[in-house]
C-alpha cells in the first residue's frame, strides 16, 4: 500500500489547485485513483463528479472519495437524467431480428458478385440494422448515414457489395431509431440508445470539477460531451497505451486533448523486471519516450516459458483460445474459473449446427455465410485464426460437451482465472501466463502488427504483480529488442 505521495502525484495536485483543466498520463498500476482522491481531499468545499469507465470502478470509488464527490459511470449518470418513459423501455422483451423484419416487411435480397450470387435474408438484414444503430451511438455524429452500416459490415461479405447493401439498409436504420425514441414506439431499447439521446441534448454538468478516469477509452460521443463542459475544471486521467477499445469507437482522448500534461510513471503493482519488459513494448512499438518505473519493493520475475498450471491469471487474445485453455485445465483436473464471452462460444456452437444443416444464420460471427463449406473456404483463404480455433473446438468436442463444460464452469471455486486481455483490463494477478494467440507476424527482419495489438499486449503484460510467464509473446519481445527488426504497422 502506498504510504507517501510521490513527486509526480504532488505535481498533479499542484496543477489542479491552479484551477486549469489538464490531463494526467498514467502508466499501468501508477495509482490513478489514489491521485484523484488526493485532488478531492484538497477541495472539500467544491462539488465534484468522478466518471468511471465501468460500474466496478465507480463502486470502488464510492468507498474512497469524500461525500462532495459524486461517483458514477457515464451511462448511470445519463440514466438519471433521461425521461422515465424512455428508460422504462429497457424493461421490455429483448428485440430480435425477426421483430424488425416483420415491422418493416423486409424481403430476402440477392446481389451478384461476378458470376456468384450473394443472399441476405430478412433477419440478416435486421442484424445489420441493429449493429448500425450501435455504431451510430458510439460515434459523435448527429445524423444516421450509410457509413454507420458500412462500419459494421462483416469481412466475409464481398467488399464490392458493401455500398449497395448500406444504401439499401440506411433508411431502415433511421426508421428503427425513430421508433426507439418515440413514446409510442413498440421496441425495447438498450443502454446505448438513451445514452446517445442524452448526449445529443448537449447536457450541462453542473459541477465545479470533473475527474474522468480511464479517459483513453472514451467514445467519440462521450468525448464530445466532456469537451463542451467549459464551465467546469476537468482532469482527464488515463494511459493512451491502454486504449484497447478502438474497435468499438474509443477515440484515445489522452492523445487528442489539447491540454497540458502531468505524468505518473511510477508503478506500484510490480517490480523492475516486469517494468523492463513492458517498456520494450511502450518504447519500441508505441513510441513512448518516458520509461515506466517498477516498484523496487516488489521482487518480480519474468520467465520465458508458459506455466498455466501454476498461474492464477491465464490471459488470451480470443474467446476461442480462452475456452481451449479452460478445457486443457479441466482435462488435467485443475479447477479454473472463466471470464470471457461464453455466450459467444455457445452462440457459435448453435449457429454452426444451423449452417451445417444449410439453415441461414441471422446474426453473429457466422452471419452471411451461405454454407458450412463457405465458412471453411473463407478460413482457408483469409487465415482467420479465431474462426479456425472455434471450428476446431466444434469438431473436437461437439455441441453438447461444449455446453456442459461452460455450465460446469459457473460453479467452480478456484483462484485460477482464464480470461482474455480485454476482460483482464483493470485486474491484477500474482502470476500471469500469456498465451500465443496474439496477432502479429515475424517475416524475416520485418515485424507486422497493429498499434492496437501492441496496446493489448502491453495491457496483458502489466496485469502481473510477481511472476510473468511470457512464452506466448516471447518471440515478439525478442524481435522488439533487436534494432535490426523493422516494424510495419497495419
Amino acid at each position: 500500500m502506498q504510504k507517501q505521495a510521490t513527486e509526480e502525484q504532488l505535481s498533479v495536485v499542484d496543477r489542479y489547485m491552479s484551477g486549469e483543466s489538464f490531463k494526467v498520463m498514467a502508466f499501468a498500476g501508477a495509482g490513478k485513483t489514489t491521485t484523484l482522491k488526493m485532488i478531492s481531499d484538497r477541495s472539500p468545499s467544491r462539488k465534484g463528479l468522478y466518471l468511471a469507465f465501468n460500474k466496478r470502478l465507480a463502486d470502488e470509488a464510492k468507498t474512497k472519495f469524500p461525500k462532495n464527490v459524486q461517483c458514477a459511470t457515464f451511462h448511470s449518470f445519463a440514466f438519471r437524467n433521461t425521461p422515465r418513459w424512455l428508460t422504462e423501455k429497457l424493461k421490455r422483451p429483448r428485440i430480435l431480428p425477426s421483430h424488425i423484419s416483420d415491422k418493416f416487411g423486409l424481403k430476402q435480397i440477392e446481389l451478384k458478385n461476378g458470376s456468384d450470387k450473394f443472399t441476405l435474408t430478412p433477419n440478416q438484414q435486421s442484424s445489420l440494422i441493429l449493429k448500425a444503430i450501435n455504431d451510430y451511438c458510439d460515434y459523435s455524429g448527429t445524423k444516421i448515414t450509410y457509413k454507420n452500416v458500412l462500419g459494421v459490415m462483416p469481412n466475409h461479405i464481398p467488399e464490392i457489395l458493401h455500398a449497395d447493401i448500406a444504401d439499401y439498409l440506411t433508411k431502415y436504420v433511421y426508421q428503427l431509431w425513430c421508433d426507439f425514441l418515440s413514446e409510442k414506439g413498440s421496441f425495447a431499447i438498450n443502454h446505448n440508445i438513451y445514452f446517445k439521446e442524452w448526449c445529443l441534448s448537449n447536457p450541462i454538468l453542473n459541477y465545479d470539477y470533473l475527474l474522468i478516469d480511464e479517459a483513453q477509452d472514451l467514445s467519440a460521443t462521450q468525448f464530445k460531451v466532456l469537451i463542451g463542459q467549459q464551465q467546469s475544471q476537468a482532469v482527464y486521467v488515463g494511459d493512451s497505451s491502454q486504449q484497447i477499445y478502438e474497435w468499438r469507437g474509443a477515440v484515445n482522448s489522452m492523445q487528442n486533448l489539447p491540454l497540458k500534461s502531468e505524468y505518473l510513471t511510477q508503478s506500484f503493482r510490480f517490480g523492475e523486471s516486469i517494468a523492463t519488459v513492458s517498456n520494450i513494448i511502450l518504447q519500441r512499438a508505441l513510441n513512448e519516450t518516458r520509461p515506466m518505473r517498477g516498484n523496487k519493493l516488489i521482487d518480480s520475475k519474468v520467465f520465458n516459458d508458459k506455466n498455466i498450471e501454476n498461474s492464477n491469471g491465464i490471459l488470451c487474445r480470443t474467446n476461442a483460445v480462452a475456452f481451449a485453455k479452460f478445457v486443457e485445465l479441466s482435462s488435467k483436473n485443475i479447477p479454473a474459473r472463466i471470464a470471457f464471452e461464453t455466450n459467444t462460444i455457445l452462440k457459435f456452437t448453435e449457429d454452426a449446427q444451423k449452417l451445417k444443416a444449410n439453415i441461414p444464420v441471422d446474426s453473429g460471427d457466422l452471419m452471411g455465410f451461405q454454407s458450412w463449406f463457405d465458412l471453411l473456404d473463407y478460413i482457408e483463404q483469409s487465415g482467420d485464426a479465431n474462426l479456425k480455433t472455434l471450428v476446431k473446438i466444434i469438431d473436437e468436442y461437439g455441441p453438447e460437451q461444449i455446453k456442459s463444460l461452460i455450465n460446469k464452469s459457473q460453479n467452480i471455486e478456484s483462484n485460477i482465472l482464464v480470461t482474455t486481455a480485454h476482460k483482464a483490463k483493470g485486474l491484477e494477478f500474482d502470476r500471469v501466463s500469456i498465451e500465443d494467440d496474439f496477432q502479429y507476424k515475424l517475416i524475416g527482419n520485418e515485424l507486422q502488427m497493429s498499434k492496437e495489438e501492441a496496446r493489448l499486449i502491453y495491457v496483458a503484460l502489466t496485469r502481473a504483480k510477481k511472476n510473468l510467464h511470457l512464452q506466448g509473446v516471447f518471440d515478439l519481445i525478442q524481435a522488439l529488442k533487436n534494432p535490426n527488426i523493422t516494424i510495419k504497422f497495419k
